[in-house]
C-alpha cells in the first residue's frame, strides 16, 4: 500500500505501543502511567474483565483476530479505530494531499467535504443521476482517491459489485474506499 501514501508520510515511522508484558506480576510498569497496585476489592466486585489498573491491548489483538477470523481475512488487514469517522479520517489524511486530491459524490457523507477542508486536500463531487443514483463512469479516470459511501449515506442507494469493479479497473492507479458503514441495511459487502 506504501505507493499510494503522501510522500510526506512515507519515511515516518509507525507509533509501536509500549509491550504489555503477560505476567504483571513480576514488573512495575511505569512508563505507560498505570497503576502498580491493583484496585480494591470493592471495584473488583462490580466488574472483573481485565485488571482496572492496567490499559487494554492496544493492538486490539483478540478483537482483530476473531474479526479476520469471521471474514476470512489475517488480522494485519484489521484496524480497529475510534469509530469509522476516524478511520475515515486516516485515510484521507494517508492517501490525499498537496499531489492527490478526492473524489466523492455531490451528494454523500457530509464528512468527506469536512475531512478535506480540515486537511486542505482539493476535492471533486461528483454529481447524481436524475434518479439520486451515481454512474460508476464518472468516477473512472480521476487521478484522484476515491470515496464512495455503499449504500449513498443520503440515498441508500447502493452500487453493485459489478460497478464498484469497474471503478476499480479504471482507476488502477489510485486508491478507492468503500465506506460500507451501512451495508448492513442494503447492499452487498465488496
Amino acid at each position: 500500500m506504501s505507493r499510494f501514501l503522501r510522500d510526506e508520510l512515507i519515511k515516518l515511522a509507525p507509533y509501536t505501543p509500549g509491550e504489555q508484558p503477560s505476567d504483571m506480576s513480576e514488573y512495575i510498569k511505569l512508563n505507560t502511567n498505570e497503576s502498580p497496585y491493583p484496585p480494591s476489592e470493592r471495584a473488583l466486585s462490580v466488574k472483573n474483565l481485565r485488571p482496572l489498573n492496567r490499559y487494554c491491548d492496544t493492538e486490539a489483538t483478540v478483537l482483530k483476530d476473531a474479526v479476520a477470523s469471521y471474514y476470512g481475512l489475517k488480522s494485519d488487514n484489521i484496524i480497529v479505530s475510534n469509530g469509522s469517522d476516524e478511520a475515515l479520517a486516516f485515510c484521507f489524511m494517508a492517501f490525499c494531499g498537496k499531489n492527490k486530491g478526492a473524489a466523492f459524490g455531490e451528494v454523500t457523507y457530509g464528512f468527506y467535504p469536512v475531512f478535506c477542508n480540515l486537511f486542505g486536500i482539493d476535492y471533486k463531487t461528483v454529481p447524481l443521476d436524475s434518479d439520486l443514483s451515481l454512474d460508476p463512469k464518472k468516477f473512472y479516470g480521476l487521478k484522484r482517491t476515491i470515496f464512495i459511501a455503499n449504500p449513498n449515506a443520503q440515498t441508500g442507494i447502493a452500487m453493485s459489485l459489478t460497478d464498484i469493479e469497474g471503478i476499480l479497473k479504471n482507476n488502477p492507479d489510485d486508491v478507492v474506499i468503500l465506506d460500507e458503514a451501512y451495508v448492513d441495511f442494503g447492499g452487498e459487502t465488496a
